[in-house]
């Protein structure tokens, strides 16, 4: 049966029986929903997964290693590496491997770091420390202190510093 057909043979509804239109949020946000549900829960962020079931004692433990592992990549300037491992281990500690990421992207906490592999960036920095201290990372918020004192004190993007 062609389309056509099938369209003309499809009953019409009435206008009062119809339900109310519900106001339709933007496309961007309607497309985004439905690809996050439907994804399966292995393409899901690790983080998204884990706030299904709480973490196991061997999960915990292998993400303080994975964390561990990280900090000593990040003094050592293996920035991108370290990241990977705090982000793995978001299973297990993720208040702890939020911090780690935050100071992974902390201008402030990088200056330490002899040779980084990555150029800082200070505004992702401060969403995860905001992010960090929600989860209970009380380390987040000196180093959140850090950063926004760092930031007023430097002078603006593009703009000449002041003359005295």
């Amino acid at each position: 049966m062609r389309q056509a057909e099938v369209l003309e043979q499809r009953p019409v509804a009435e206008p009062s029986r119809t339900l109310p239109q519900r106001a339709s949020s933007p496309p961007t946000q309607t497309i985004a929903r439905a690809k996050a549900e439907a994804a399966p829960a292995s393409q899901l962020p690790k983080a998204a997964t884990a706030a299904t079931a709480a973490p196991t004692e061997s999960e915990v433990a292998a993400a303080r290693r994975q964390i561990d592992e990280g900090y000593r990549l990040l003094k050592a300037g293996f920035v991108k590496k370290a990241r990977e491992r705090f982000d793995g281990a978001t299973v297990g500690a993720e208040a702890a491997a939020t911090l780690g990421l935050a100071r992974s992207l902390d201008p402030t906490y990088l200056r330490d770091v002899a040779f980084p592999d990555v150029t800082p960036n200070p505004e992702e920095a401060r969403k995860l420390y905001r992010r960090a201290i929600l989860l209970g990372a009380s380390d987040a918020k000196n180093d959140l202190a850090r950063l926004d004192t760092a930031q007023a004190a430097a002078p603006a993007a593009g703009q000449p510093p002041p003359v005295r």
